[in-house]
C-alpha cells in the first residue's frame, strides 16, 4: 500500500504546491484525487468538505475532510502529499470489500470530549443516525474506542462489523490488547532515577495502558505504586507514588503536555492497582 501512496502522489500531484486553498477547492481537489486514484469509483461532492464514494462492488463510504483540510491549512506545503495518503487509506477497505478482518483490531484510548465532537459533528451535518465506534469505559475521561488498523488508515470500528466478524463484548478487549502487541513497532522506554517515559511511533503510546504485562513488570522499578500519565495520545510517562521529585516532574509535563495538544486525552494522573489502572485521586 505503500506504493499505492507514492503512485498516487507521483501521478496527481508531482511537485508541492504551499498556495492557501478554500474548503471549497479543497474538496474540488480531493474528489479529482478520488476519481483518479481508484477505477470504476463514482464520486460525489455533498457538500464543503463532504465526498459520497461508491466502489464498483456498489459499496459506499463518506468522506469528511474537516480535519484533513484544517491539517493542510496549517501545513499547505504538505498538502498533496496528505491528501494522497488519505485517498490511500479510504480506498483501501473498498477494495478490500464487506467484512472486517479480527486481526486488525486494536484499542485506542481516546477522551470523552471526542465522543461528543463526533456526535455533534455528524449532527450538524444533518444525520438522521448518528452511529458510533464501538467503545467502553476506561477511567475517568478516558474510553477504549475500538478500530481497524489497516497499513494506510485507522477505522474506527461500527458495532455491524463487530456482529458480521462473530466477535463478542467479552472477547473483544482481550483479542484487540493482543493484536495491538502484535502489531506494534519496538516499544522504547527513555529515564532513568524512577521517571521513565514510552514510545512506540507516535500513534498507541496512550493504549499501552492495555497491555498488562509492562505494567506488572514495571512494579520492581518504581518507588511505591506505579503511576503514570498520558495527557495526549503520543506521551507516556511513568513514576511511583512514592517518588516526590518524579511525581512533581510528571505532573509538570502532563499540564503542558495537555495545553499544547493535539490529540489531548487528560492532565490526570492514573495509578496501576490491582492489575488495572484508575485515576489517582
Amino acid at each position: 500500500m505503500r506504493q499505492i501512496v507514492g503512485a498516487i502522489f507521483r501521478a496527481l500531484f508531482g511537485r508541492a504546491n504551499s498556495k492557501p486553498i478554500s474548503a471549497e477547492e479543497f474538496t474540488q481537489e480531493c474528489a479529482r484525487a478520488f476519481s483518479e486514484a481508484g477505477a470504476g469509483l463514482q464520486v460525489a461532492i455533498v457538500r464543503d468538505l463532504e465526498l459520497r464514494i461508491t466502489a464498483e462492488n456498489g459499496q459506499q463510504s463518506t468522506s469528511y475532510l474537516d480535519n484533513l483540510y484544517g491539517t493542510c491549512s496549517q501545513h499547505p506545503k504538505l498538502r498533496r502529499e496528505a491528501i494522497a495518503r488519505y485517498v490511500a487509506g479510504c480506498l483501501e477497505p473498498l477494495s478490500r470489500g464487506p467484512g472486517v478482518d479480527r486481526t486488525c483490531i486494536v484499542p485506542v484510548i481516546k477522551d470523552r470530549g471526542w465522543l461528543t465532537e463526533v456526535r455533534q459533528g455528524l449532527a450538524e451535518r444533518g444525520a438522521k443516525e448518528i452511529p458510533e465506534p464501538v467503545y467502553e469505559e476506561f477511567g475517568g475521561e478516558l474510553l477504549i474506542v475500538y478500530a481497524v488498523d489497516s497499513e494506510n488508515s485507522i477505522a474506527f470500528l461500527p458495532p455491524a462489523a463487530m456482529e458480521e466478524a462473530n466477535i463478542s463484548r467479552g472477547e473483544l478487549r482481550l483479542l484487540a490488547a493482543s493484536n495491538l502487541k502484535r502489531l506494534l513497532p519496538k516499544i522504547e522506554r527513555a529515564g532513568d532515577n524512577g521517571l521513565y517515559m514510552f514510545t512506540v511511533g507516535g500513534t498507541y503510546e496512550a493504549s499501552l495502558l492495555l497491555l498488562d504485562t509492562i505494567w506488572a513488570g514495571m512494579q520492581a522499578e518504581v518507588q511505591g505504586e506505579v503511576v503514570v500519565s498520558v495527557p495526549t495520545r503520543d506521551v507516556l510517562l511513568v513514576t511511583g507514588s512514592e517518588n516526590a521529585a518524579g511525581m512533581s516532574k510528571v505532573r509538570e509535563i502532563a499540564e503542558a503536555a495537555w495545553k499544547a495538544g493535539p490529540y489531548r486525552l487528560t492532565p490526570q494522573l492514573l495509578v496501576y492497582r490491582d492489575g488495572k489502572f484508575q485515576m489517582l485521586a
